[in-house]
């Protein structure tokens, strides 16, 4: 999904709002992209940049299920 990101394909973000990934689990290139936030931050980065290229986003309370099994953050994607 994050690699998508970068691709400017992510059409509706959905993250648990308690999230907090590691950045340390991305790619190079998507970590650069998302100029190498903290894990604090790393949500905000990504919503910042799905929104700058037209992507819906959605928050969700943290214990939202299979939500958390997925890292706490999904996508939809555009092609």
């Amino acid at each position: 999904m994050l690699d998508s990101l970068v691709r400017h394909r992510v059409e509706h973000l959905v993250f648990a709002v308690d999230v907090i990934p590691n950045p340390q689990a991305l790619l190079p290139h998507v970590r650069d992209a998302l100029g190498k936030p903290s894990a604090r931050m790393l949500v905000e980065r990504v919503i910042e940049h799905v929104v700058a290229f037209g992507a819906d986003v959605t928050s969700v309370p943290d214990d939202a299920g299979r939500l958390v099994q997925f890292g706490g953050v999904v996508a939809t994607l555009r092609y």
